[in-house]
Protein backbone atom coordinates (compact mmCIF):
# COMPACT_ATOMS: atom_id res chain seq x y z
CA UNK A 1 0.00 0.00 0.00
CA UNK A 2 1.35 3.49 -0.96
CA UNK A 3 1.55 6.61 1.49
CA UNK A 4 -0.78 8.12 -0.30
CA UNK A 5 -3.13 5.37 0.09
CA UNK A 6 -2.49 4.93 3.92
CA UNK A 7 -3.16 8.62 4.45
CA UNK A 8 -6.16 8.28 2.03
CA UNK A 9 -7.53 5.45 4.36
CA UNK A 10 -7.32 6.41 7.87
CA UNK A 11 -8.05 10.08 6.83
CA UNK A 12 -11.48 8.41 5.78
CA UNK A 13 -12.02 7.05 9.17
CA UNK A 14 -14.07 8.56 12.25
CA UNK A 15 -13.86 6.81 16.12
CA UNK A 16 -16.54 4.35 15.07
CA UNK A 17 -14.82 3.01 12.09
CA UNK A 18 -10.96 3.42 13.37
CA UNK A 19 -12.43 1.13 16.51
CA UNK A 20 -13.10 -1.41 14.15
CA UNK A 21 -10.77 -1.80 12.00
CA UNK A 22 -7.85 -0.88 15.06
CA UNK A 23 -5.76 -3.61 13.14
CA UNK A 24 -5.73 -1.81 9.95
CA UNK A 25 -4.63 1.79 12.18
CA UNK A 26 -1.68 -0.44 13.99
CA UNK A 27 -0.57 -1.73 10.39
CA UNK A 28 -0.60 1.98 8.60
CA UNK A 29 1.38 3.16 11.31
CA UNK A 30 3.98 0.24 10.93
CA UNK A 31 4.45 0.61 7.42
CA UNK A 32 4.95 4.06 7.38
CA UNK A 33 7.53 3.94 10.19
CA UNK A 34 8.76 1.46 7.78
CA UNK A 35 8.76 3.65 4.48
CA UNK A 36 10.16 6.68 6.60
CA UNK A 37 13.34 4.77 7.92
CA UNK A 38 14.59 2.84 4.62
CA UNK A 39 13.11 5.41 2.12
CA UNK A 40 12.32 3.65 -0.36
CA UNK A 41 11.67 4.42 -4.00
CA UNK A 42 8.07 5.56 -3.08
CA UNK A 43 9.33 8.59 -1.47
CA UNK A 44 11.03 10.35 -4.76
CA UNK A 45 7.59 10.25 -6.25
CA UNK A 46 6.23 12.66 -3.87
CA UNK A 47 7.22 16.32 -2.95
CA UNK A 48 10.20 17.80 -0.27
CA UNK A 49 8.59 17.23 3.38
CA UNK A 50 5.34 15.55 2.27
CA UNK A 51 5.86 11.89 3.14
CA UNK A 52 6.97 13.48 6.64
CA UNK A 53 4.00 15.24 7.09
CA UNK A 54 1.36 12.74 5.76
CA UNK A 55 3.80 10.16 8.59
CA UNK A 56 2.71 13.08 11.15
CA UNK A 57 -0.91 13.26 10.77
CA UNK A 58 -1.71 9.78 10.82
CA UNK A 59 -0.05 9.16 13.68
CA UNK A 60 -1.84 12.43 15.46
CA UNK A 61 -5.21 10.96 13.92
CA UNK A 62 -4.24 7.41 15.26
CA UNK A 63 -3.24 9.48 18.63
CA UNK A 64 -7.13 10.82 18.84
CA UNK A 65 -8.86 7.78 18.00
CA UNK A 66 -6.97 5.65 20.77
CA UNK A 67 -6.19 7.93 23.44
CA UNK A 68 -5.99 4.99 25.98
CA UNK A 69 -4.35 2.26 24.11
CA UNK A 70 -1.23 1.72 25.17
CA UNK A 71 0.38 0.03 21.48
CA UNK A 72 -1.39 2.73 19.50
CA UNK A 73 0.04 5.76 21.70
CA UNK A 74 3.62 3.61 21.51
CA UNK A 75 3.30 3.44 17.61
CA UNK A 76 2.02 6.66 17.00
CA UNK A 77 4.60 8.60 19.11
CA UNK A 78 7.51 5.97 17.35
CA UNK A 79 6.50 7.46 14.00
CA UNK A 80 6.19 11.18 15.31
CA UNK A 81 9.77 10.37 16.25
CA UNK A 82 11.00 9.73 12.92
CA UNK A 83 9.90 12.73 11.87
CA UNK A 84 10.46 15.18 14.11
CA UNK A 85 13.33 16.61 12.49
CA UNK A 86 11.56 17.67 9.38
CA UNK A 87 11.32 21.19 9.16
CA UNK A 88 7.59 21.42 8.34
CA UNK A 89 6.63 18.79 10.74
CA UNK A 90 8.21 21.35 13.54
CA UNK A 91 6.35 24.23 11.96
CA UNK A 92 2.86 22.39 11.81
CA UNK A 93 3.46 21.75 15.72
CA UNK A 94 3.90 24.94 16.01
CA UNK A 95 1.57 26.87 13.86
CA UNK A 96 -0.89 24.40 13.99
CA UNK A 97 -1.11 23.59 17.43
CA UNK A 98 -5.15 23.17 18.07
CA UNK A 99 -4.57 20.00 16.06
CA UNK A 100 -0.85 18.80 16.12
CA UNK A 101 0.33 20.68 19.54
CA UNK A 102 2.88 19.57 21.35
CA UNK A 103 0.39 18.81 24.90
CA UNK A 104 -1.37 16.24 22.26
CA UNK A 105 1.65 14.21 22.86
CA UNK A 106 2.60 15.07 26.69
CA UNK A 107 -1.42 14.23 27.81
CA UNK A 108 -1.03 10.92 25.60
CA UNK A 109 2.49 10.39 28.25
CA UNK A 110 0.50 11.40 30.83
CA UNK A 111 -2.47 9.62 30.28
CA UNK A 112 0.07 6.26 29.74
CA UNK A 113 1.83 6.83 33.06
CA UNK A 114 -1.64 6.91 35.09
CA UNK A 115 -2.73 3.76 33.69
CA UNK A 116 1.13 2.18 34.16
CA UNK A 117 0.84 2.67 37.75
CA UNK A 118 -2.84 1.39 37.94
CA UNK A 119 -1.29 -2.27 36.46
CA UNK A 120 0.03 -5.10 37.73
CA UNK A 121 0.16 -6.90 34.41
CA UNK A 122 3.37 -7.61 33.68
CA UNK A 123 3.49 -6.97 29.69
CA UNK A 124 1.45 -4.12 30.35
CA UNK A 125 3.97 -2.18 32.43
CA UNK A 126 6.62 -3.27 29.76
CA UNK A 127 4.82 -1.81 27.36
CA UNK A 128 4.45 1.20 29.43
CA UNK A 129 8.07 1.88 30.04
CA UNK A 130 8.69 1.48 26.46
CA UNK A 131 5.45 4.31 25.58
CA UNK A 132 7.37 6.36 27.98
CA UNK A 133 11.14 5.86 26.48
CA UNK A 134 9.52 6.49 23.44
CA UNK A 135 7.93 9.89 24.44
CA UNK A 136 11.21 10.94 26.33
CA UNK A 137 13.24 10.37 23.05
CA UNK A 138 10.55 12.43 20.61
CA UNK A 139 10.24 15.38 23.15
CA UNK A 140 13.83 15.65 23.37
CA UNK A 141 13.87 15.35 19.30
CA UNK A 142 11.38 18.25 18.90
CA UNK A 143 13.44 20.14 21.22
CA UNK A 144 16.66 19.64 19.80
CA UNK A 145 18.08 23.12 18.43
CA UNK A 146 15.16 25.01 18.46
CA UNK A 147 14.78 27.24 21.86
CA UNK A 148 10.97 28.28 20.65
CA UNK A 149 10.10 24.32 20.55
CA UNK A 150 11.92 24.09 23.89
CA UNK A 151 10.10 26.47 25.53
CA UNK A 152 6.66 25.69 24.45
CA UNK A 153 7.10 21.85 25.29
CA UNK A 154 8.43 23.07 29.01
CA UNK A 155 5.20 25.10 29.14
CA UNK A 156 3.00 23.18 27.93
CA UNK A 157 4.46 20.50 30.53
CA UNK A 158 6.99 18.35 28.95
CA UNK A 159 9.55 18.44 31.45
CA UNK A 160 6.89 17.73 34.09
CA UNK A 161 5.64 14.64 32.49
CA UNK A 162 9.49 13.64 31.84
CA UNK A 163 10.26 13.62 35.98
CA UNK A 164 7.22 11.81 36.22
CA UNK A 165 7.95 8.91 34.19
CA UNK A 166 11.90 8.98 35.52
CA UNK A 167 10.56 8.91 38.84
CA UNK A 168 7.96 5.54 38.30
CA UNK A 169 10.68 4.24 36.18
CA UNK A 170 13.49 4.96 38.10
CA UNK A 171 15.66 1.55 37.85
CA UNK A 172 14.42 1.08 34.35
CA UNK A 173 17.68 1.73 32.22
CA UNK A 174 16.24 2.92 28.93
CA UNK A 175 13.99 5.13 30.45
CA UNK A 176 16.10 6.95 32.75
CA UNK A 177 19.10 7.67 29.91
CA UNK A 178 16.17 8.25 27.28
CA UNK A 179 14.39 10.76 29.98
CA UNK A 180 17.41 12.30 31.31
CA UNK A 181 18.74 12.67 27.25
CA UNK A 182 15.48 14.95 27.19
CA UNK A 183 16.13 17.10 29.93
CA UNK A 184 19.60 17.90 28.65
CA UNK A 185 18.45 18.79 25.35
CA UNK A 186 15.28 21.06 26.90
CA UNK A 187 17.66 22.91 29.60
CA UNK A 188 20.71 23.44 27.53
CA UNK A 189 21.43 27.25 27.24
CA UNK A 190 18.16 27.54 28.57
CA UNK A 191 18.23 29.75 31.36
CA UNK A 192 13.91 29.67 31.76
CA UNK A 193 13.86 25.70 31.35
CA UNK A 194 16.48 25.20 34.25
CA UNK A 195 15.07 27.20 36.60
CA UNK A 196 11.34 25.43 35.57
CA UNK A 197 13.54 22.20 36.51
CA UNK A 198 14.78 23.37 39.53
CA UNK A 199 11.58 24.40 40.61
CA UNK A 200 9.63 21.03 39.84
CA UNK A 201 12.61 19.63 41.85
CA UNK A 202 14.61 17.80 39.03
CA UNK A 203 18.18 18.04 40.67
CA UNK A 204 17.20 15.66 43.03
CA UNK A 205 15.34 13.21 40.69
CA UNK A 206 18.60 13.69 38.26
CA UNK A 207 20.71 12.40 41.05
CA UNK A 208 18.01 9.28 42.19
CA UNK A 209 18.25 8.43 38.80
CA UNK A 210 22.29 8.33 38.45
CA UNK A 211 22.13 6.35 41.78
CA UNK A 212 19.37 3.58 41.30
CA UNK A 213 21.40 2.86 37.27
CA UNK A 214 25.33 3.51 38.67
CA UNK A 215 26.16 0.83 35.92
CA UNK A 216 25.06 3.17 32.54
CA UNK A 217 27.26 4.68 30.96
CA UNK A 218 24.78 7.12 28.83
CA UNK A 219 22.68 7.78 32.12
CA UNK A 220 25.83 8.74 34.21
CA UNK A 221 27.22 10.72 30.69
CA UNK A 222 23.80 12.67 30.58
CA UNK A 223 22.98 13.52 34.26
CA UNK A 224 26.64 14.21 34.71
CA UNK A 225 26.09 16.86 31.61
CA UNK A 226 22.47 17.96 33.33
CA UNK A 227 24.61 18.59 36.46
CA UNK A 228 27.61 20.60 34.73
CA UNK A 229 25.41 22.80 33.03
CA UNK A 230 22.82 23.63 35.53
CA UNK A 231 26.05 24.54 38.13
CA UNK A 232 28.03 26.37 35.38
CA UNK A 233 24.88 28.50 34.85
CA UNK A 234 24.26 29.09 38.29
CA UNK A 235 28.09 30.70 38.61
CA UNK A 236 26.87 33.41 36.20
CA UNK A 237 23.68 34.37 38.14
CA UNK A 238 23.51 35.98 41.87
CA UNK A 239 25.25 35.20 44.78
CA UNK A 240 22.04 33.46 46.11
CA UNK A 241 20.87 30.97 43.10
CA UNK A 242 24.48 30.07 43.14
CA UNK A 243 24.27 28.87 46.67
CA UNK A 244 20.70 27.34 45.89
CA UNK A 245 21.52 25.25 43.35
CA UNK A 246 24.99 24.25 44.98
CA UNK A 247 22.88 23.31 48.33
CA UNK A 248 20.23 21.51 46.34
CA UNK A 249 22.86 19.74 44.67
CA UNK A 250 24.92 19.04 47.72
CA UNK A 251 21.65 17.83 49.88
CA UNK A 252 20.37 15.76 47.06
CA UNK A 253 24.16 13.70 47.06
CA UNK A 254 25.83 15.34 44.48
CA UNK A 255 29.73 14.42 45.65
CA UNK A 256 28.61 10.62 46.23
CA UNK A 257 26.99 10.75 42.63
CA UNK A 258 29.90 12.10 40.76
CA UNK A 259 32.74 9.86 42.46
CA UNK A 260 31.02 7.03 42.12
CA UNK A 261 30.27 7.84 38.25
CA UNK A 262 33.68 9.11 37.77
CA UNK A 263 35.68 6.13 39.18
CA UNK A 264 32.76 3.02 37.14
CA UNK A 265 33.68 5.02 33.52
CA UNK A 266 37.21 6.14 34.44
CA UNK A 267 37.91 6.15 30.60
CA UNK A 268 35.04 8.93 29.76
CA UNK A 269 36.85 11.57 29.89
CA UNK A 270 33.73 13.74 29.68
CA UNK A 271 32.49 12.16 32.60
CA UNK A 272 35.43 13.05 34.62
CA UNK A 273 36.45 15.84 33.60
CA UNK A 274 33.12 17.37 34.06
CA UNK A 275 32.84 15.83 37.70
CA UNK A 276 36.11 17.14 38.41
CA UNK A 277 35.08 20.78 37.91
CA UNK A 278 32.06 20.54 39.76
CA UNK A 279 34.07 18.53 43.12
CA UNK A 280 36.35 21.59 42.95
CA UNK A 281 33.74 24.27 43.06
CA UNK A 282 31.60 22.24 45.52
CA UNK A 283 34.56 22.74 47.70
CA UNK A 284 34.68 18.26 47.93
CA UNK A 285 37.04 17.60 50.61
CA UNK A 286 38.17 14.00 49.49
CA UNK A 287 40.32 12.62 46.99
CA UNK A 288 39.20 13.24 43.23
CA UNK A 289 39.32 10.84 40.85
CA UNK A 290 41.22 10.95 37.94
CA UNK A 291 40.43 9.47 34.09
CA UNK A 292 42.56 6.56 32.70
CA UNK A 293 46.07 7.79 32.10
CA UNK A 294 45.14 11.23 32.96
CA UNK A 295 47.81 13.20 35.22
CA UNK A 296 47.56 14.43 38.77
CA UNK A 297 45.34 17.46 39.53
Amino acid sequence: MSVADISDEIEAMDHVTAEKDRSKCLAALAVLATKQSEKDDESSQYHPHEVECICQEVAYRVLCFFPNDDEAVAAALSLNALVAKDEQVRERHLHEADFYGFIVLINAMRAALKRAKSTKDEEEERLSAELQRKACLLLGALADNDAIAATTIVDEGGLAAILDALKWYRFHEEVSNWGLWAIFVLCYEHAGNKQELIRLGGIHVVIIIMQNNPESLEVSRHGTAILFDLLREARGDKLSNVAQVRNLALAAGLHDVLVNAMNQFESSMDIVMMGQEMLVATNYQGDIPRALNQRPL
